[in-house]
């Protein structure tokens, strides 16, 4: 059990994370033309960033804890899933 929480908390810091990086990026894209390559970053950035889009201050500063709980939530789910399935196969 020990484990699983340090992994859910893990989980949470890439989550915390992710927004700061990829908000970093995009300044180094900033007046980038539209291409391909910034297609498929912003797609990225909304792809693991669901919150990107909240307006306002608020939601730039809510966004970093509103991603790490998305990603902890999400890989407690897929710990739950793992040990459920791992029990039904021993």
């Amino acid at each position: 059990m020990k484990g699983v929480n340090r992994q859910i908390i893990v989980a949470a810091g890439v989550g915390f994370f992710a927004p700061i990086f990829w908000g970093i990026a995009a300044f180094g894209l900033f007046n980038a033309p539209e291409s391909t390559f910034t297609n498929v970053f912003w797609n990225l950035v909304h792809t693991t960033c669901p919150f990107w889009n909240l307006p306002g201050m608020a939601g730039m500063l809510l966004m970093p804890f509103l991603n790490a709980g998305l990603y902890a939530l999400l890989w407690a789910g897929v710990g739950n899933l793992k040990r459920r399935l791992h029990a039904h196969t021993s």
